[in-house]
């Protein structure tokens, strides 16, 4: 039987945490408040590190395809009547 008293993490409340984020990912815009949120209640070492979604863009951007622009077109109002439940 292990108690607390011998577990190799000092405080259970401090800890490291290594983020891979993509500064056009939707959903890790979503999870920085999340961390935000996380860094608030915890001492938290928080390391930041790219991982490019699409590493292959070239510096001038790229069109966006002709399927987002149909899909942005429609409204998401739209794109919720139609999405089946």
């Amino acid at each position: 039987m292990t108690d607390n008293l011998n577990s190799p993490v000092e405080n259970p409340l401090s800890f490291k945490l290594t983020i891979f984020s993509d500064y056009i990912c939707p959903w890790c815009y979503v999870g920085q408040g999340v961390v935000e949120k996380l860094k608030a209640e915890y001492q938290v070492d928080l390391e930041w590190r790219p991982f490019y979604l699409y590493f292959d863009t070239p510096l001038e951007g790229m069109e966006i395809p002709d399927y987002v622009k149909q899909a942005r077109a429609a409204g998401s109002e739209k794109r919720f009547r139609l999405s089946p439940r």
